[in-house]
């Protein structure tokens, strides 16, 4: 990339990439503030047609409990019950006159579709409106919805929407209210029926919800929900309960949550689909549900507007921009470009050349300096023999460097093998004194021997505990004889790897050893234990040596508890422990818990050499694995140890 373009984007991106962050802080900004006003309006549309819908049904109880005072009412209503065959008795028809006149002034001063008595079974015995007398007289109200007469025997009771009408076109609904006799008892119900248009009226105001809003109504209806809009008709929908409050169902969320008895607002999805910001509330008096919303495409309208004004002028601006960095790079470019080609030239030789760039900006004054460059190279010219001995000197200092690599390499070497020939001898040494020294304790142990039995009987108690002390130090000192020589042959044999199942190993182990731990309460648990490639008979020993410690180290306990287990460390290993409940140890001293004849306890507490976790550190170092313990006094231990995973 060129300069120019360079400096045309420099200029272009620091104009601007803060605009466009700066437009975006805003808008969004903008963006908030706009819903959140819309949202504050919703919630109060929302809550005002609530309060509308609690008022008009408090209306509807006043009209019931005002209807319970009629003396009319009390006074005729057993007459009326009385005579439920002999319809042309003469109290029988004043009487119903009396109450039928008395339901029909109410249904016309409060504008009711119908006004109904019934008797204490629920079936119709009085009608206010004339023309639905025939058809509903003796019938059950039950018939115009199932729970009116149960649930107006409570109190109050609003039922849910049903077809009315010859047409079946219109939406009406009940209120049903207990009705006492003259004694106080429980005489019948009375059922006023009024459009459910009255209702929907009632929300039925756009005022402040733009060309988008509504307010609709969700009725609960069985087992089906009723969208119901007075907006739009055409807009009314039945949902199935169950699929509305799946939770699978990603519209209606507004109606979902107030039909759940839950207030609130925010952005969401419509019943329809449409992306809105909605208010909800839940109007107990009846259990519906009341949403009040506008589409978003509606609310952030002008935020869009705006947004592509402000992508109509920063095109312009861009474009200005642009123009203005252009001009402004070509007074730059054009200098720096003769000053290139003048140091072209003059790096082909032409020490005569002069750049000559006239300005008292910095590449004038670059442009000087190279000029003066120039001459200065034309009045020191180097010799070749210099640059042939500098050559030389160079070449001899690389020679130098060299040899004294090789030599640091090849004393590497020597003490490398000097070390290998050192640890050699020291085995060899080892084993020698090992072996040499068989011999004379052999003579101790059989002089002890002979002595016991030809001058036993002639010696006092002190002098056989004296020679029962040199029987066991000489028995003790053959083994750690032994176990010396088993420890240098750790070192010198080869190795004959195989596939190895550890738990068949460390279980045929402990096979072995039941014989010697009789009597001993042991709760062995041995857990999943990883196939590995090694010499059988070193993780033998290895085996034999971490039980056997597990063993004498829990000989104090009631009931010995050990454990045998591996996970994998997941780089390339397996982890493999043994962990007892024995007396352990204090881990200031772990440091010497490896070492050849070191002892953590006293030989009077618990016998054993010292080297037995010796050999186990050189046997799995063979192996290419790691040893380590961890334990504290009173509350066993745990040794760990590591064998590679070559799967």
């Amino acid at each position: 990339m060129t300069i120019r373009s360079k400096l045309i984007l420099i200029f272009v991106s620091l104009v601007i990439l803060p605009a466009i962050l700066g437009g975006a802080v805003m808008f969004t900004y903008m963006r908030g503030v706009v819903r959140d006003v819309r949202l504050y309006q919703l919630e109060n549309i929302a809550s005002q047609q609530k309060d509308r819908f609690e008022a008009f049904f408090d209306e509807r109880r006043g009209d019931a409990e005002y209807f319970q005072t009629f003396d009319v009412i009390k006074d005729n209503i057993d007459v009326i019950k009385s005579h439920p065959a002999s319809h042309n008795a003469p109290e029988y028809q004043k009487a119903v006159r009396e109450v039928e006149k008395q339901l029909g002034a109410l249904r016309r001063i409060y504008g009711y579709s119908d006004t109904m008595l019934t008797d204490t079974k629920g079936h119709i015995i009085c009608v206010g409106n004339p023309v639905h007398r025939s058809a509903q007289l003796g019938k059950p109200l039950s018939m115009l919805d199932p729970k009116a007469f149960e649930g107006g025997r409570k109190g109050a009771y609003f039922s849910g929407i049903y077809k009315t009408g010859t047409d079946g076109r219109s939406l009406g609904m009940l209120m049903t209210a207990p009705v006492k006799d003259n004694a106080g008892a429980f005489a019948g119900e009375v059922a006023l029926e009024m459009d459910a248009g009255r209702v929907f009226e009632l929300v039925k105001d756009a005022t402040g919800l733009g060309s988008t809003g509504e307010t609709f109504i969700g009725i609960p209806n069985g087992q089906e929900v009723l969208f119901i809009n007075p907006f739009h008709p055409e807009r009314n929908k039945t949902i199935p309960a169950s699929e509305l409050f799946s939770g699978k169902m990603k519209t209606a969320k507004p109606m979902q949550e107030a039909l759940r008895q839950r207030g609130g607002s925010g952005e969401s999805v419509d019943y329809l689909g449409h992306d809105v910001l909605a208010a909800w509330r839940y109007a107990p008096a009846t259990g519906w549900g009341i949403v009040t919303k506008i589409d978003s495409s509606e609310v952030y309208a002008i935020v869009t507007k705006l947004k592509v004004q402000a992508a109509e002028l920063g095109i312009i601006i861009l474009l200005f921009c642009a123009a203005a960095a252009f001009a402004i790079s070509r007074s730059i470019t054009e200098p720096i470009k003769a000053l290139q080609q003048g140091t072209e030239v003059i790096g082909s030789g032409n020490l005569d050349y002069k750049v000559g760039i006239q300005k008292n900006d910095e590449i004038g004054q670059l442009s000087r300096a190279i000029d003066r460059m120039a001459g200065n190279l034309k009045n020191i010219t180097a010799s070749r023999d210099d640059l042939d001995r500098e050559v030389v000197e160079r070449k001899k200092a690389e020679d130098e460097v060299r040899k004294l690599n090789e030599d640091l390499e090849r004393r590497v070497v020597q003490r490398t093998e000097e070390l290998t020939a050192s640890n050699k001898e020291l085995e060899a040494f080892s084993y020698s004194v090992s072996h040499d020294l068989r011999a004379p304790l052999r003579h101790v142990q059989g002089f002890v021997e002979m002595l016991g039995k030809n001058a036993g009987d002639k010696l006092d108690e002190k002098g056989r505990r004296y020679l029962d002390t040199i029987s066991r130090a000489a028995s003790q000192m053959g083994t750690l004889i032994d176990d010396l020589l088993t420890f240098s042959r750790m070192g010198r044999s080869e190795l004959h790897l195989s596939w190895i199942d550890l738990e068949t190993l460390f279980g045929s182990v402990i096979e072995e050893m039941r014989e010697d731990i009789r009597g001993r309460d042991i709760a062995w648990k041995v857990g999943h234990l990883p196939k590995v490639r090694g010499d059988v008979s070193m993780l033998r020993l290895v085996a034999v040596n971490l039980l056997s410690n597990a063993v004498k180290f829990t000989g104090k306990r009631d009931i010995a508890e050990i454990e045998i287990g591996s996970r994998s460390e997941g780089e390339g290993e397996f982890v493999i422990y043994v962990k007892d409940n024995g007396v352990g140890f204090d881990m200031q001293y772990v440091d010497k818990l490896f070492g050849v004849f070191q002892r953590l306890h006293k030989a009077e507490e618990f016998d054993g050499t010292g080297i037995g976790l010796a050999n186990i550190r050189r046997i799995i170092s063979r192996h290419g694995g790691r040893t380590w313990a961890e334990s504290a006094p009173g509350e066993g231990a745990t040794v760990y140890f590591t064998l590679p995973d070559l799967k």
